[in-house]
């Protein structure tokens, strides 16, 4: 007799969920023009991700948004999250990663739990007037 859970594959009521993927690059926010950094269309479901931001002299003055089927369902600024404590917490999708005055370099990790119907997209916006670089990684997976 077989242990373990009832094998679901196949009935509707249960999502099959595909291959792993991992969506790694970088993209340039000049200052003054929401852009975004990266979009994933389907459904499916974050593992993890992250996203550095790199610029001179003051990328703390990035704001950040998600987008999830359409909807900003969040939004928040980095020295916001640098100023409260931003750190893991099982309710907020992003938390803050790392700060670095000196080197500017400011990284926000993405919960891996999060989950879309149609697409999710990370919009950023600059507003010091200095272009950002955004570098990021991002582990999901889709609904097949």
């Amino acid at each position: 007799m077989p242990r373990g859970y009832p094998d679901w594959f196949g009935q509707p009521q249960f999502p099959k969920f595909g291959a792993v993927k991992n969506l790694s690059s970088s993209t340039l926010v000049p200052s003054g023009v929401w852009t975004d950094v990266f979009t994933i269309n389907g459904k499916g479901k974050t593992y993890y991700g992250r996203v550095y931001y790199l610029a001179e002299p003051k990328p703390t003055t990035a704001y950040f948004e998600l987008v999830i089927d359409g909807t900003t369902s969040w939004q928040n600024r980095l020295d916001l999250m640098r100023d409260r404590g931003a750190f893991p917490d099982p309710h907020q999708p992003f938390f803050l990663r790392c700060f670095d005055r000196f080197a500017q370099v400011y990284g926000i990790g993405i919960r891996g739990d999060i989950t879309f119907e149609k697409s999710l997209t990370l919009r950023a916006y600059q507003a010091s007037g200095n272009n950002i670089y955004c570098y990021y990684n991002v582990i999901y997976t889709l609904i097949e």
